[in-house]
């Protein structure tokens, strides 16, 4: 692979960490002794790797690929890109 494509992929990585773990951060604030055994990923970019890089940044000790989308038979418009930051505003 490209050595600057890591670099981006990378760099979306951590954006997407950092949505995620600021979406934990308010849950915490406002649920006394909440503490997330699971995390499900879905959609455009949900991959394994990205499970395994949030497993070390987050210390979530689960984290799986899921599509509840196809399971309820709902269409998904897959070319959609950003969703770090709707994803984040609404587990808020």
């Amino acid at each position: 692979m490209d050595e600057s494509f890591n670099e981006q992929l990378n760099a979306e990585y951590n954006a997407f960490a950092r949505e995620v773990h600021s979406s934990l951060q308010f849950a915490l604030s406002q649920i006394r002794g909440f503490k997330p055994d699971m995390f499900f990923l879905f959609g455009p970019g949900a991959t394994q790797d990205l499970c395994e890089f949030l497993k070390e940044s987050l210390s979530i000790p689960e984290i799986m690929v899921s599509d509840p989308i196809s399971i309820h038979g709902l269409d998904f418009d897959s070319s959609a890109g950003s969703w770090d930051i709707p994803i984040g505003l609404a587990l808020r």
